[in-house]
């Protein structure tokens, strides 16, 4: 028996990835941008401190899978102008870009 090819009995047979596993990085893949965009309600409704009923606890609880995007440099100022987008008052002037 040679042990250098591959057909003596110690070979394992081909791992095959699990389908319900390609499922859920699908479903994970697919949730999580939906979670960035839905929490943009959720902040501006707790910045108008309209969900004071929830405790602080559990509202900061619902930011924790935000913290990853506040990492990287370019998405994060866009991600922050998504987020006080929902503050801004149609009302109200133009803010200052500081680009006098």
């Amino acid at each position: 028996m040679n042990i250098f090819t591959t057909d003596h009995p110690l070979s394992p047979e081909p791992v095959r990835p699990n389908p319900r596993n390609r499922r859920r990085l699908l479903f994970l893949l697919i949730s999580y941008p939906v979670y960035l965009i839905l929490v943009g309600p959720f902040w501006a409704l707790d910045g108008r401190h309209h969900l004071d009923f929830i405790p602080e606890r559990i509202r900061f609880a619902c930011y924790l899978p935000t913290f990853p995007i506040w990492f990287i440099p370019h998405v994060r100022g866009r991600y922050a102008d998504y987020m006080d987008w929902w503050y801004l008052d149609p009302n109200s002037a133009d803010r200052e870009t500081g680009w006098d």
